[in-house]
């Protein structure tokens, strides 16, 4: 019955949702929002060329909605603040107007939009009179942990929508490409999420395999020898390094792990001060970007759901050559 009553209300147009749910709470009114949200995607995905349009239509009208806060509860940065933008952004354009991401908040300077990517369809200097500010924090519509647990199409949506939307600033380009001239190809890259995530078992979020398992399972599928290893887990690093040998494996800078965190003496990456950490919050989320896209471009790659691996998965232009090791979540 339930799967039905969302059928019949992913069917009814927008402004009658808007009327049948903005005096009913805040929780139905954002239970419509998903399926409004839902359902624009899904006709940008049946038509890729009708989504093409509109963000060509909408950059040379100037229409924009500028998103200036959003929930994001930590100055660490993370794929999440990237998702959270995301399904921002799909409010604006469902609202037919470009979003432009210009956040005031002085909390999350270091980690704001432009150091890390482009405006996603109007630059700064495009900006006409007609500019709105978007209502929203945050999105009911977006990419999470349960994307393999979604439609076909709303996958394709979601890999069309950040591969169009998402592109490196100059900056992280740069960044990207003196660590991209070290590293050979064709290669085999992994994701190893430690540290943190790992000791802290954060409920509902996806369990992590034990590094084992996964460089078990390295030794047996992978067919590149150079082994790219995308963690900030040093202790990780090594245990590939002693399989696989210190000439065939290679890493950025985003290997910090020291003997205090091992210790116990801190909860967070963000706590360790070590000479490893001495790098600001903006530099340590461009090596960490930076590592992603090597991942994105590397011929395979095997990882297990977190939210930098669900980038990879969104942005990597073909699924093949792709492993993901599903290990359930953390209670």
């Amino acid at each position: 019955m339930k799967r039905i009553i969302n059928k019949l209300l992913s069917l009814l147009p927008p402004f009658l949702l808007d009327i049948a749910f903005r005096s009913n709470g805040e929780h139905r009114f954002r239970t419509a929002l998903t399926y409004q949200l839902r359902r624009k995607a899904l006709r940008f995905v049946r038509r890729p060329d009708k989504f093409q349009k509109l963000c060509a239509r909408l950059h040379h009208r100037g229409r924009i909605m500028v998103i200036r806060e959003v929930f994001y509860p930590t100055t660490t940065f993370s794929c999440y603040f990237v998702f959270e933008i995301l399904g921002l952004m799909l409010f604006c354009l469902s609202r037919h107007q470009a979003p432009m991401i210009r956040l005031n908040d002085p909390d999350i300077r270091n980690i704001n939009w432009p150091i890390f990517f482009q405006q996603p369809i109007c630059s700064d200097g495009e900006v006409s009179q007609q500019v709105n500010d978007c209502p929203l924090l945050c999105s009911p519509y977006k990419p999470s942990f349960n994307i393999l647990t979604l439609s076909q199409d709303e996958v394709r949506f979601w890999r069309l929508f950040a591969q169009t939307l998402l592109k490196p600033s100059a900056i992280l380009s740069a960044h990207m490409s003196r660590d991209f001239s070290f590293i050979p190809s064709p290669r085999t890259g992994v994701l190893l999420r430690g540290t943190d995530y790992i000791k802290l078992r954060p409920k509902g979020h996806p369990r992590q395999p034990d590094p084992a398992d996964i460089i078990d399972w390295l030794s047996e599928n992978k067919h590149f020898k150079p082994l790219y290893v995308a963690t900030e887990d040093k202790s990780l690093f090594d245990a590939c390094v002693q399989r696989f040998g210190k000439d065939a494996v290679y890493a950025n800078d985003r290997v910090y792990l020291d003997a205090a965190y091992s210790s116990g003496e801190y909860r967070f990456v963000s706590e360790i001060t070590s000479d490893a950490l001495r790098s600001s919050c903006r530099d340590r989320a461009l090596q960490y970007l930076s590592s992603l896209w090597i991942l994105i471009n590397s011929e395979e790659v095997f990882f297990a759901l977190s939210g930098g691996s669900i980038f990879v998965y969104l942005m990597r232009p073909s699924l093949n050559g792709l492993y993901i090791m599903d290990c359930g979540f953390y209670d």
